[in-house]
């Protein structure tokens, strides 16, 4: 089992690091094979070393689907005009989104990577915050599926490709047929699931303990049938926030302004929601002895290296 922490090529992670030494120092530090790291702007590792970069996260668009689709009346709904939707997916149509996508996948096998991620997911900004979902989880699987398959090469690509869940619409493994439909869709051999556990927590705004989470999760994934042998990575975090999001959608926030300025005020609440805290308990080991995994990336939200060395030290302790 590679085991690996989650970073990304932007200033505000590099920072941490004085260069390409000392960031291997950061993984040696720990025992950890190496970093998942996720490509903002450009396709560039900075000073990351390219061997200690086992995984990479594909970048991605919450709400694309009506755009892939061709949906104008979605696309108006939430980009406000097709010209803004344009604007942002860098293209006409659909094409850039697969642009943008064989870009990364080409980026992600000139590393050698041992895996890529995918959010298998849609979520307008509205629904973000309401709860109040526009689209199936069939249709938004669906439609990865055709992008998967369209933007995905076995002749050139030699990576585990992992679709992950999330808890809007997609795949969120509540729904067992939804993940059968996407692994029965993508024509693609190395195919299977990254597990999330905190975003599988999401989905059950009454746990009130990592032991009650830990729970939920081996019941659901007993739920998937030969689904849950296709689990090939874990995302190990916790986030026990079921009492902020009910709050939230009792009175959803009225979002306003430019939508940049309304993408702020949604992540304001995401981050609310979605912690990416450390396990503290004996719980996270059950899950990882459990799924045994190919691939454990403990994945945090930090605010520094000091912090995010002090959660991996309380995740690590967890499962030894």
């Amino acid at each position: 089992m590679l085991t690996l922490t989650n970073i990304t090529n932007t200033v505000w992670d590099l920072e941490r690091y004085s260069g390409k030494e000392d960031a291997c120092t950061f993984l040696d530090a720990f025992r950890l094979d190496g970093f998942e790291m996720m490509p903002y702007g450009e396709n560039s590792l900075g000073f990351l070393p390219k061997e200690r970069v086992r995984g990479v996260h594909l970048g991605y668009f919450p709400c694309w689907v009506d755009f892939y689709n061709g949906n104008e009346e979605g696309v108006i709904r939430e980009y406000g005009s097709v010209q803004s939707a344009q604007e942002y997916f860098k293209g006409e149509d659909g094409c850039a989104i697969e642009r943008f996508f064989r870009a990364q996948l080409d980026f992600a096998e000139s590393m050698r990577a041992e895996y890529v991620v995918f959010h298998a997911s849609d979520v307008s900004l509205s629904e973000s915050v309401s709860y109040r979902f526009l689209h199936s989880d069939e249709e938004v699987i669906d439609a990865c599926v055709r992008l998967i398959n369209r933007v995905l090469d076995e002749k050139k690509h030699s990576f585990y490709f992992l679709a992950e869940n999330q808890w809007w619409p997609g795949l969120t493994l509540t729904n067992p047929e939804a993940a059968r439909r996407l692994l029965n869709g993508v024509m693609y051999k190395k195919r299977g699931i990254m597990l999330d556990t905190g975003h599988l927590m999401h989905t059950n705004l009454d746990l009130a303990s990592e032991e009650e989470a830990a729970d939920y999760i081996l019941k659901t994934l007993d739920a998937q049938g030969g689904i849950a042998d296709r689990i090939y990575g874990v995302h190990l975090h916790q986030s026990l926030t079921g009492d902020f999001v009910k709050s939230m959608i009792k009175n959803p926030p009225s979002l306003s302004g430019t939508y940049p300025e309304k993408v702020g005020q949604a992540y304001e609440k995401i981050l609310g929601i979605d912690l990416h805290a450390p396990f503290r308990g004996r719980s996270a080991k059950r899950l990882i002895e459990r799924i045994a995994p190919k691939f454990l990336t403990h994945e945090f939200i930090t605010e520094s290296r000091l912090q995010h060395e002090e959660y991996l030290r309380m995740q690590i302790n967890a499962i030894s």
